[in-house]
């Protein structure tokens, strides 16, 4: 069972939103996020085990640019391997400070 954002004890609350709207997505669980509570950029660890959550991700963040340039991705996904080896981790992070919400109503359309 996916927990909601406001039952994860510390969790920054500008993270919840994005955080919600990413548990929400078949077979996503994100494992930790920071943002310097709206001071820093974003930075989220994810497992996912759904290739069409996944693809939907990758989708609603190459959409999501700058508004003064649209060569500018607000967002990237990084991929690496489980600390463990078990497997692949993801990190979503943003390449600016500010809010997720923009992103999180895009992965919830």
């Amino acid at each position: 069972m996916t927990l909601r954002a406001a039952e994860i004890e510390g969790l920054d609350p500008e993270c919840a939103t994005l955080v919600d709207a990413l548990n929400g997505l078949p077979g996503v669980r994100t494992t930790e996020s920071c943002c310097g509570h709206g001071k820093a950029p974003f930075v989220m660890f994810f497992h996912c085990d759904s290739w069409e959550s996944l693809q939907r991700i990758a989708a609603v963040v190459e959409d999501q640019r700058a508004d003064e340039d649209d060569s500018i991705l607000l967002w990237q996904i990084v991929v690496g391997v489980r600390g463990d080896g078990s497997g692949v981790l993801f990190l979503l992070e943003s390449n600016r400070e500010g809010s997720g919400d923009r992103l999180a109503l895009a992965l919830t359309e």
